[in-house]
């Protein structure tokens, strides 16, 4: 099991309701039980199944997940086609350059940019706990939305895309990510003091593929 505990969702040992509550209240057009199958947006391959998504909160994880796809794609084209190296980028969420670290790095977003593209994704819209989300992480590909990811933006620093990278980083069969510090400027001392630990960090993941602002 995984938890993001940043904002306080936390994926407890019971059942999804009794860990972040039931179809979001604030959300009238959910329907109590209900889970659809739609075609995914255009910039994905992978099918998508909903449960307790109104409609309006459907076409909101739609863009979040294309927008997710394009971090993941641009993520694996900077770390396959920039020589490696210590470049600011890398340096600044994964701590000191090392060329097994860069490849680690790499084989992650490979991963992640393969749960978009051709992965059978489910988005349980019900959680109504405070927090951005989270992933059973022996569960894939299972993502739990909860009341945070709905205010954030739709892409930049803490972003609903964002928030799909850090949860796909947390299934085990992707990179099997773990949350040893949450924020910026916590992500970004953990890089300074431990590249080991930054490389099995979420947010530090997530960081990197929103890369706001942009580093080279």
């Amino acid at each position: 099991m995984s938890s993001w505990s940043r904002s306080g969702c936390l994926a407890l040992a019971v059942s999804v309701s009794g860990a972040c509550g039931g179809p979001d209240a604030l959300d009238e057009t959910v329907t109590d039980a209900a889970v659809t199958q739609e075609a995914p947006p255009a910039a994905l391959t992978s099918s998508i199944t909903y449960s307790n998504c109104s409609t309006a909160r459907k076409t909101v994880v739609g863009q979040a997940l294309s927008a997710a796809s394009t971090y993941a794609n641009d993520a694996v084209s900077y770390l396959t086609f920039t020589t490696p190296g210590p470049t600011q980028r890398y340096t600044t969420w994964f701590g000191a350059y090392h060329l097994s670290r860069w490849t680690t790095a790499r084989t992650h977003f490979t991963s992640i940019k393969s749960v978009f593209a051709s992965k059978a994704l489910v988005i349980d819209c019900g959680c109504t706990s405070p927090g951005y989300g989270f992933v059973y992480a022996a569960q894939p590909y299972k993502f739990y939305l909860c009341g945070t990811f709905w205010s954030a933006p739709p892409t930049g620093t803490d972003s609903q895309a964002g928030t799909f990278i850090h949860l796909a980083s947390q299934f085990t069969a992707v990179a099997a990510t773990d949350g040893w510090v949450y924020g910026q400027e916590d992500a970004m001392s953990l890089a300074l003091s431990d590249p080991f630990k930054a490389l099995d960090n979420s947010d530090s993941h997530q960081y990197f593929a929103e890369n706001t602002p942009a580093l080279p």
